[in-house]
């Protein structure tokens, strides 16, 4: 009997689930033609896609046991080993531009190595040909002419993959690969043709053969371009294949999971919520474990309510319990373990149908509700007692209420009559304080007067004053224009005489010129009288 999935072993599903998903719709963003290479381990599938793929081959080792080898090790391509055991753990994608096509080099479904990638891979397998237009290409290795056991590996295939569902082997292209006999390659296809179609009663029209290569001259005649583009060609041939999911591989395994984790996490969340409740019930105050009970209620009412989807149903159921828990200040039942399940929970919900541990969860879920609803009839029970108590409180805090309201009525009283007279001996003091304050301002006002009258005699005398200074000014404003109207009138006799001796002294000035001209010429004429006298006498 085989062992049932841990949690670990299923997240590792889920996460490699998404990332190869991931990586195809990466691929086929163009919403490209999907070609799928499908086959069991060593059939050659690798090899096909890495030659399809624009790798370049030699072969490798000694003479008699050479095999072949991508030259470089270009990352990019698959792996080539040999042996039975599976080597492609996801799947290798090309995108060829010219023919706007992806192919994709799938892992066999016989895997070998257990039941983990057994469900991975027919999972990825089933959402690939959903979403995406499929051409399904199953490579067999098939060295001889006769068909033998082969033709079983391609009908266990499309009975395993295709279950229940009206697909034919004519549907799917079928790749003759490592042909090593002496036919041609439209001889083998007929031949095969004949084969399954006396076998299987179908007759596939889309066949496509690949011979083996044991030298480097096959490399050079068989893995030509040509070649490849008339594959590809061929491949797209093929009918688009839509595939729904009809069984999951390890669903009994995944279904126990589902059941047995379930079941311990309601009976954990239940307990837990008796057991919280037992120890606080007695402390717990009104408000509170009224809100427990609403909780409670609500649980009952969602384990009801199964016409909801399955996930949102044991979701809310979940969250209810939790919260239920949270409210009794609980130990934290929201850790890792829950949401593992959780995680595992969603995935798989999407195939619920054909785990039937999603209907042993709702089983679960009514016996989860069988608990609290004993629960509930406790909390109802302590809601009741606390409801006498509550009532008891409150008229005991009215009547506390009524004593206080008396007491502070008779208070207010007191300090209403205590605020009257100091209201009265405050008036009284205040009508003395206005007396004395009525006596200083008439003396104030008293003193403001006489300074008044004081200040208009000052003023009186002022002005006054003013007036005798402004007397005395303009009599001696007086008097000085009247000595500058006797300075300016000696001034202008003055000016006079001095015209006066100007002109005089010109006359004089011009009398002494004249005589001394006239003795000037009296001196000529006499020295000319002497001149003549003298030549007279000679």
């Amino acid at each position: 009997m085989q062992n049932q999935f841990n949690e670990q072993e299923l997240l590792y599903i889920i996460k490699n689930y998404s990332k190869l998903l991931s990586l195809f719709e990466d691929h086929n963003q163009k919403q490209t033609q999907v070609i799928i290479l499908i086959g069991v381990t060593g059939a050659g599938k690798s090899t096909l896609f890495n030659f399809l793929s624009g790798a370049e081959f030699d072969m490798i080792g000694k003479e008699n046991q050479q095999f072949l080898n991508i030259k470089d090790g270009a990352q990019q391509f698959a792996a080539i080993k040999g042996g039975m055991k599976s080597i492609t753990k996801s799947p290798n994608y090309y995108f060829s531009e010219m023919y706007n096509a992806l192919l994709i080099d799938f892992p066999g479904f016989q895997d070998t190595d257990g039941k983990i990638d057994q469900v991975l891979i027919q999972l990825l397998f089933y959402q690939i040909c959903r979403s995406a237009n499929v051409k399904i290409v199953y490579v067999v290795k098939h060295p001889e002419t006769r068909f033998n056991n082969r033709g079983t590996q391609i009908q266990d295939f499309i009975r395993q993959t295709f279950q229940g569902q009206n697909l034919e082997m004519s549907q799917i292209c079928l790749m003759l690969n490592c042909y090593n006999d002496k036919l041609s390659d439209d001889n083998l296809i007929q031949n095969v043709q004949g084969q399954l179609e006396q076998i299987y009663r179908c007759r596939p029209q889309n066949i496509c053969v690949m011979r083996k290569i044991k030298k480097h001259q096959d490399i050079q005649q068989h893995f030509t371009i040509q070649k490849r583009d008339f594959l590809f060609q061929q491949f797209l041939k093929s009918n688009s294949v839509f595939i729904f999911p009809q069984y999951i591989p390890q669903s009994e395994l995944i279904s126990q999971y589902l059941s047995e984790k379930s079941e311990k996490i309601l009976e954990q969340l239940s307990s837990t919520l008796e057991k919280s409740l037992d120890n606080q019930i007695e402390n717990l105050n009104y408000e509170l474990i009224k809100k427990v009970e609403n909780s409670l209620k609500e649980i009952s009412i969602t384990i009801n309510n199964q016409q909801k989807d399955m996930v949102q149903w044991f979701l809310e159921l979940i969250n209810l319990l939790i919260r239920s828990n949270e409210l009794l200040n609980s130990e934290n039942t929201t850790n890792l373990s829950y949401q593992n399940f959780l995680t595992i929970f969603n995935f798989f919900a999407s195939f619920s149908e054909f785990i039937s541990g999603f209907e042993d969860i709702r089983h679960n879920g009514i016996i989860a509700q069988e608990k609290c609803e004993i629960i509930i009839k406790i909390v109802q029970t302590k809601i009741d007692v606390l409801v006498k108590q509550r009532e008891l409180l409150e008229e005991e805090e009215q009547k506390r209420i009524e004593a206080q309201e008396r007491r502070r009525a008779e208070k207010n009283r007191q300090l209403e009559a205590q605020q009257a007279q100091q209201a009265l001996q405050n008036f009284q003091k205040q009508s003395v304080l206005h007396c004395d304050i009525q006596n200083n301002l008439n003396k104030e006002i008293k003193e403001t007067f006489e300074v008044k009258f004081l200040n208009q005699e000052l003023i009186h005398k002022h002005q006054q004053l003013e007036y005798d200074n402004q007397r005395q000014k303009e009599n001696k404003l007086n008097e000085l224009r009247k000595i500058q109207q006797s300075t300016q009138i000696s001034q202008s006799q003055l000016n006079l005489i001095d015209d006066e001796q100007g002109i005089s002294q010109k006359k004089i000035d011009d009398l002494t010129k004249s005589c001394q001209e006239i003795q000037k010429k009296n001196n000529s004429e006499h020295e000319k009288k002497s001149f003549n006298q003298r030549n007279y006498s000679y």
